[in-house]
């Protein structure tokens, strides 16, 4: 009896162990195929959601980009301002596009999440092309602006000389043989021994004595320019170097033909004589 009594405890304790086994099997079973769910979901509305932000990182990166460049644009422009004439120093700096307005878009009410992320890649995607038209015109105007500095930088628009103007560029009485002759550039007194400067970049293309002026230096600075710096006492300067706008070049003095100490500086435009002073700020 007793061992029959042992022997249903024992069948009993051992399904009741295999129920719990089942149900525990059972309950895994249905958390891994809800886990696997969630992930697929996760995985379908990553794919979905991934090219709205890698468009967004690219809109920021753009978007940097262009603010770069208009750093720069700064820059170059003030820049200018101390290169160019007057009437053009004076203007504002560079000016920031106005902000832009995205498309209009309608969100459907089917499906919000869906409609809201479509309007996020629209978005995306026309501010990318707003920023790259931008961009592009940005670049445009920087380049425009080096270009123009550069012209400026071979424009000879600053006096050579720190001195008193004594002759104008024109017609005048020659004061060796007093009568009315034409005075092809302008006369600049100051001291024997003041610093000469090449009024723009250039080439030395000569550098040496020439008849009439004396100890004389001439610059050809491209676009169309060349200068001529005469009567000098000493000069600093060999045919075929390269200067810079503002380097001393020479020193004033009263060789050749020349009735006391001073600079007759001269500028050519594409082979014309032409007032100094047209270009002198």
């Amino acid at each position: 009896m007793i061992g029959l009594i042992l022997i249903c405890s024992i069948i009993g304790y051992l399904g009741f162990d295999y129920v719990h086994k089942l149900s525990d099997t059972k309950f895994q079973s249905i958390s891994i195929r809800k886990l696997e769910a969630k992930r697929t979901r996760y995985e379908a509305e990553n794919r979905v959601i991934k090219p709205a932000l890698n468009s967004e990182a690219n809109t920021q990166a753009l978007k940097k980009d262009l603010q770069n460049i208009m750093v720069s644009l700064n820059t170059v422009y003030t820049s200018l301002r101390h290169k160019a004439p007057n009437h053009l120093a004076s203007r504002g700096g560079i000016r920031y596009p106005a902000p832009y307005k995205l498309p209009d878009t309608v969100i459907a009410a089917a499906d919000g999440e869906v409609s809201l992320l479509d309007t996020l890649t629209a978005n995306t995607d026309s501010l990318d092309q707003e920023i790259n038209r931008q961009l592009k015109q940005a670049k445009k105007l920087k380049e425009q602006l080096l270009a123009y500095e550069r012209q400026l930088d071979h424009t000879p628009n600053i006096w050579p000389v720190r001195g008193r103007l004594t002759s104008d560029f024109g017609g005048r009485t020659d004061p060796f043989t007093k009568r009315f002759s034409f005075h092809p550039g302008i006369d600049l007194a100051a001291n024997t021994g003041t610093p000469v400067h090449a009024a723009a970049d250039g080439v030395i293309v000569s550098a040496g004595w020439r008849s009439g002026y004396g100890l004389a230096a001439e610059i050809k600075h491209g676009y169309g320019y060349i200068t001529l710096y005469g009567h000098n006492s000493k000069l600093l300067v060999e045919a075929g170097e390269t200067v810079k706008k503002g380097q001393t070049i020479a020193m004033v003095g009263s060789t050749g033909r020349s009735s006391g100490p001073h600079c007759h500086f001269e500028i050519w435009t594409n082979g014309n004589k032409v007032n100094p002073l047209m270009y002198l700020k």
